[in-house]
């Protein structure tokens, strides 16, 4: 009992991350130095020399470039020739963007990608960084960790008014003719079994189950998708086209430790979930397919409405199993642990309402992928679940994240 216990205070926080189901990003507002070692090689598939000088007449602004979701898109839009305008919160703090500036001369592209200072809760602050753009990728978003005091104004308020500062800087900029924004699948869903179980999750959906006592940051998610489709849907002169991601993981191009998915991953390899994990499933997706969706989103022609935005369901458990054959090393937990546990150390340590607990531990997941699939032509069969989680982890070994054995 006393080591299950242990178990379940020591999963309380990577728990609450993958039952917000969030798209972990590093947001720009707050990230921490990069770990020494090298960085993966990008390679995002083979575009013309033909293709890549008609797309670098393109400028596409990324909000939040240094993010985790957001470098990716960055990197391919860059290996694809297009021009790139990344937002971060200071110009002066040159080393957290640094990555990025070796990325894009790797790629030789040093010319093609420049940084705008930009404050995503300040009202016109975006206007400078989309003049030109034709296309906004959004990705910025204010993220915290952990159980909060106030709800309202940690996660609704920034998020909301976040979104709609950037919307009204692209409404007052002629040049951009498509947003795509960041969502979640929270957004879709809050609780697993809110439909009934056996209910098979679409972009139709909406979640409705969450509140600023039992999972706020889901709340939150939905409320900033719901104010973009109302100015998006206030104007006639640019599209707007949502990605709802599931629980991203993947190589991380910046080094930085201080994703949830970094963290999430470094709790499994450094043994803190050792003695078990909640039978917990999410809907896993690998970055890259993240990156290539939002791109896709912009470049095609049928791209309408929202996307759902994973490969497939998977557990907790799973996931060590996926490790276990690369890295038999490293202590990852081989057992569940009770839901039981969970309602005791869930509130205490997590801010995870006994109604959250109820409704989402234990409870199968599944959800239809066919219309990303279809309009956007991601097959979701570039990499393997099992190969995600081992090129996130060789990457977090290769820059000392997490020490190799």
């Amino acid at each position: 009992v006393e080591a299950l216990a242990m178990s379940a205070a020591c999963l309380a926080v990577p728990a609450l991350l993958l039952l917000l189901g969030m798209c972990p990003r590093g947001p720009d507002s707050m990230p921490r130095a990069g770990h020494a070692g090298s960085l993966p090689e990008v390679s995002w598939g083979r575009t013309s020399d033909q293709d890549k000088m008609a797309n670098a007449a393109t400028t596409v602004c990324v909000t939040g470039v240094t993010g985790y979701i957001a470098s990716h898109i960055a990197s391919q839009l860059l290996a694809q020739g297009y021009t790139v305008r990344g937002t971060v919160r200071s110009l002066a703090d040159k080393g957290k963007y640094a990555f990025l500036e070796k990325l894009a001369g790797n790629l030789g592209a040093a010319d093609r990608l420049t940084f705008v200072e930009a404050d995503l809760l300040q009202e016109g602050s975006y206007d400078a960084a989309f003049a030109g753009c034709k296309c906004v990728m959004h990705t910025a978003s204010p993220f915290v960790i952990g159980k909060v005091s106030d709800p309202q104004a940690t996660f609704i308020e920034p998020a909301v008014r976040g979104t709609e500062n950037v919307l009204r800087s692209v409404g007052k900029t002629d040049s951009v003719v498509r947003v795509v924004l960041t969502s979640s699948v929270v957004s879709i869903w809050g609780n697993i079994d809110g439909r009934g179980e056996g209910h098979v999750f679409t972009e139709a959906d909406w979640n409705e189950e969450s509140t600023l006592e039992s999972n706020a940051y889901g709340l939150s998610k939905k409320l900033a998708e719901r104010k973009a489709w109302e100015l998006a849907d206030a104007q006639s002169r640019y599209k707007l086209v949502v990605i709802n991601p599931g629980f991203v993981m993947g190589p991380t191009l910046s080094g930085r430790d201080d994703t949830a998915s970094v963290g999430f991953l470094r709790d499994y390899l450094t043994g803190k979930l050792r003695t078990g994990v909640p039978e917990l499933r999410f809907a896993i997706v690998d970055v890259r397919d993240v990156a290539a969706a939002h791109i896709a989103a912009m470049t095609s022609s049928t791209a309408e409405g929202r996307y759902l935005c994973a490969k497939a369901p998977m557990s907790m458990l799973e996931v060590a199993d996926a490790l276990r054959t690369k890295f038999p090393g490293y202590p990852l937990p081989s057992m569940t642990v009770p839901k039981l546990l969970l309602y005791i150390v869930g509130p205490l340590l997590a801010g995870l309402s006994w109604n959250y607990i109820t409704h989402n531990i234990g409870i199968p997941l599944a959800f239809d992928n066919s219309k990303i699939r279809k309009d956007l032509g991601i097959a979701f069969d570039a990499h393997s679940l099992t190969q995600t989680l081992v090129d996130m982890a060789d990457c977090m070994l290769d820059v000392g994240i997490v020490p190799r054995k």
